[in-house]
């Protein structure tokens, strides 16, 4: 692979990333939103949305958004 190759390889790296966080929140932030103005007691629920927000952790906007 060239220099162009890999830059290329890494844009989209970043396009698919951006598309996951995108729509991991579209799913799962009403879920969060959700369990928290219900004050929900569900393990599993709680569970599952934490693991699907932590798999895209990485992006600030994740980290830091406000629900």
């Amino acid at each position: 692979m060239d220099k162009k190759e890999i830059n290329e390889l890494g844009n989209a790296i970043m396009i698919l990333q951006r598309k996951a966080v995108t729509q991991t929140l579209l799913i799962w932030k009403p879920e969060a939103e959700r369990i928290i103005d219900t004050n929900s007691k569900d393990i599993n629920a709680i569970e599952h949305t934490l693991d699907a927000l932590c798999e895209v952790a990485f992006d600030d906007e994740v980290l830091i958004h406000q629900v």
